[in-house]
């Protein structure tokens, strides 16, 4: 089977820096329902949902970004747990039922 996406990329630029060359699709993860025309404006390319042209090192770059983007959401997520577990040791209820950790006189 031939890939149409070579077809697809014929007179295009990547998205971020220009260039013509090594170009490869990249995939956006925002479902957005956008006209004909909004798409042709901003450069949007169909092929197994909405794509973008990037060259090669803008894809690495683009890729590398998300990495860090979702090691920093795991991240804020782990710390947002944290303050609630913090936050629940010291709230007044947990101290009631369990002591505040001081030896009763």
């Amino acid at each position: 089977m031939v890939s149409k996406i070579p077809q697809k990329l014929e007179g295009k630029l990547c998205f971020l820096c220009g260039r013509t060359d090594e170009l490869t699709l990249h995939h956006l993860k925002t479902p957005v329902t956008r006209s004909k025309k909004e798409r042709e404006e901003l450069g949007i390319i169909i092929h197994r949902g909405e794509c973008i042209p990037v060259c090669r090192v803008c894809h690495r770059k683009l890729e590398f970004v998300k990495k860090e983007r979702d090691t920093l959401k795991n991240l804020s997520k782990s710390l947002a747990k944290a303050k609630g577990v913090v936050s629940l040791l010291m709230s007044k209820e947990f101290n009631y039922v369990y002591g505040n950790g001081e030896e009763e006189k």
